[in-house]
């Protein structure tokens, strides 16, 4: 299994103002992403969406979907956004 990201997940994702703290936050995301193509439900489900799921991880929120062979990074947005 694979790991796939959309454009929007990776314009959503925290480049602007700090690139020191995105470089972390972007390492700890990696790794969380690794751990979801060994075990990929273990995210939570999406209510209004039946075949996504949602990760937290630390601060951040990946919303993905689970495909026969890859897992699809739909979009990665800090919890603390109104979303």
């Amino acid at each position: 299994m694979k790991a796939t990201y959309t454009a929007r997940a990776g314009r959503d994702f925290i480049r602007k103002k700090n690139p020191q703290a995105a470089q972390k936050a972007s390492r700890q995301l990696k790794k969380s992403i690794q751990t979801l193509i060994d075990q990929p439900q273990m995210g939570m489900p999406v209510e209004e969406h039946e075949d996504f799921r949602e990760l937290v991880a630390r601060d951040y929120i990946v919303r993905y979907r689970v495909l026969p062979d890859e897992i699809v990074i739909l979009n990665i947005w800090n919890g603390k956004e109104d979303r």
